[in-house]
């Protein structure tokens, strides 16, 4: 059976396109969105292979083949210079992205957030981070987006301390319980017990948990239900 295509590929294929085309930018365009996005390495799940640019003012939109044109204001997005390409902060291309979903948006956050501490298969100890969330709360802030909910319910959700898009979307997705949730431990039992009642199946994980238990503990959960059906 053939496999699906390979994210890295077409991510390279997006910064291939995205380095042929910068010697096109006019001094008021930049790269931005998703293709910014993958410039600045984060995680990004790519629809298509265009390349996003954006223009600040009213001067028109680019027009080329495989390149998808927006308008912004400098008022919402500021540039840097990256490997010799024009693009849109870190800060500005989050809150840019609020068309993605909130585990999505998390994921880009988590990685544009990292603390680059040291540790067992943890590269670059001591890189500065990308961005900072307060860097991201102002480009929230500093003028409307359509997707602000989400926008703001992700920062929320952002940690410093996440290795991968997928440790991020775990800690999303499932119930972490740590020593930060004593306090509320009543409570979190009384809401898994409704969550339950409403047929959800839950999973719990501690720090403590590999991801190898963590795999195990949701297969026995999925063949159980399916047994169960």
């Amino acid at each position: 059976m053939a496999s699906g295509p390979d994210p890295q590929d077409r991510t390279g294929r997006i910064l291939a396109a995205a380095r042929a085309y910068a010697p096109l930018l006019r001094p008021d365009q930049f790269f931005s969105h998703t293709t910014a996005a993958a410039i600045w390495g984060a995680p990004v799940h790519l629809a298509d292979e265009r390349i996003h640019v954006s223009v600040f003012g009213d001067r028109s939109l680019p027009r080329a083949a495989g390149v998808f044109g927006h308008r912004s204001s400098p008022v919402l997005t500021t540039t840097r210079d990256i490997t010799g390409l024009r693009v849109s902060s870190p800060a500005s291309t989050w809150a840019s992205l609020d068309a993605l979903s909130v585990i999505e948006l998390v994921q880009i956050g988590d990685h544009l957030c990292r603390v680059w501490r040291r540790g067992r298969g943890r590269p670059h100890a001591g890189r500065a981070p990308i961005a900072t969330p307060e860097e991201l709360r102002r480009a929230l802030d500093a003028g409307r987006h359509l997707g602000a909910s989400r926008l703001r319910e992700a920062l929320g959700l952002i940690r410093l301390d996440s290795w991968s898009p997928r440790e991020s979307r775990t800690r999303v997705e499932l119930e972490y319980q740590g020593e930060m949730h004593a306090s509320s431990y009543a409570a979190d039992i009384e809401r898994i017990e409704r969550l339950r009642a409403h047929g959800w199946e839950m999973i719990q994980a501690t720090k403590a948990t590999g991801s190898g238990d963590l795999a195990r503990r949701v297969r026995i959960a999925l063949l159980a239900r399916g047994a169960n059906a």
